[in-house]
């Protein structure tokens, strides 16, 4: 390869990253402003813990799965679970609602079912998981995680 073709090819890639970026910036502010003002503020809370606590058919899974894109989104190469009490469970409630959102939003999203991930252009991912017990849980530490969200926390049982 020449040095002008190793140059422009650089160039090229450097302004494909840059059209990448401005695109699932644009992406997040669409996210944020569809939200209610509530899920707004918990997605923008800056706070490391966090917790919901409303009634059902309130819009929780709909801001996780907000929350969970919006960070992946914009935190690149990032891994975010999001547990349930089973894998089963955790499939039920959020492969339709991530694939509605990646319609509506216009996000490539890469469904790998057989793995529990969903993989966002930025090479964020998204994996699901389940969790019945405190040993369960156990399971997920270590990893280097932007974000962890566990649905309805409450039903993990003590049992080891």
């Amino acid at each position: 390869m020449k040095h002008n073709e190793f140059w422009n090819e650089l160039a090229e890639k450097s302004a494909a990253r840059k059209g990448l970026r401005g695109r699932l910036k644009e992406i997040c502010d669409n996210i944020l402003a569809d939200l209610t003002p509530h899920q707004r503020n918990f997605v923008t809370d800056p706070a490391r813990r966090k917790s919901l606590l409303c009634p059902r058919r309130a819009g929780k899974t709909h801001c996780v799965i907000a929350y969970a894109l919006w960070n992946g989104l914009k935190y690149p190469h990032s891994k975010i679970p999001i547990i349930t009490i089973t894998l089963k469970n955790a499939k039920n409630l959020y492969w339709k609602p991530l694939r509605e959102f990646a319609e509506k939003y216009g996000i490539d999203i890469e469904f790998r079912v057989g793995e529990q991930k969903a993989i966002l252009p930025n090479g964020t991912e998204l994996i699901l998981g389940g969790a019945s017990s405190l040993s369960d849980i156990e399971k997920y530490r270590g990893g280097a995680y932007k974000l962890a969200l566990i649905d309805e926390c409450k039903s993990i049982t003590e049992g080891v």
